[in-house]
């Protein structure tokens, strides 16, 4: 089974950024090729460039149909980790339900639920609250990315009513699009 690795976030909360480190901190001197699935629907990011720029790798699109079915291009025979970023700006149970269905015949392994927080954004929208949420209860870790001093208060609020939740999920600070502690992150350990 190939290991899979699911990105939840919103649009502008640095997924690309993030993958690009933690693949280049945390699978430093991958064997076979890294195929990273990237939504048709989703806008272009100038971090595309970087993204096809990774040796070993294959960009590869994906669609969520009106039936919440994935259809998504085949990855290479020799695949040995594949990164999914889910569409930033459609309903995150939707994909994650789909993927489920989708993995299993692809003979994936899901090894981590990977959920970036742009907290710039989630401070100025409160609505957006739910949907990180939803986001968190999937999630294995957290990253807190695009934090500013203006921040540092909702950052603390958002990560305390999580943890007095209960919520099995490591929480990181991402500073600069640099995950604290990369190889943490993609830990395939339970």
């Amino acid at each position: 089974m190939t290991p899979l690795y699911i990105f939840l976030g919103a649009e502008s909360s640095g997924r690309r950024e993030v993958l690009l480190d933690l693949i280049e901190m945390g699978l430093p001197e991958h064997t076979g090729t890294l195929a990273l699935y990237l939504s048709e629907d989703e806008r272009p990011s100038p971090l595309d460039e970087e993204l096809h720029a990774i040796p070993h790798s294959a960009i590869l699109s994906y669609r969520l149909e009106e039936t919440f079915e994935i259809n998504a291009e085949n990855r290479p025979p020799d695949t040995s980790t594949v990164f999914f970023l889910t569409d930033g700006r459609a309903n995150p149970v939707d994909q994650i339900e789909a993927l489920t269905y989708w993995m299993h015949p692809q003979e994936l392994a899901l090894v981590r639920i990977i959920t970036i927080v742009n907290c710039a954004l989630g401070q100025a929208h409160n609505a957006l609250f739910a949907w990180y949420e939803a986001c968190i209860h999937f999630s294995d870790v957290v990253l807190l990315n695009k934090r500013t001093d203006k921040t540092e208060k909702w950052v603390k609020t958002f990560r305390t009513h999580f943890h007095k939740h209960c919520y099995p999920c490591e929480f990181q600070l991402v500073k600069k699009g640099k995950v604290a502690n990369p190889t943490t992150a993609l830990d395939d350990q339970t």
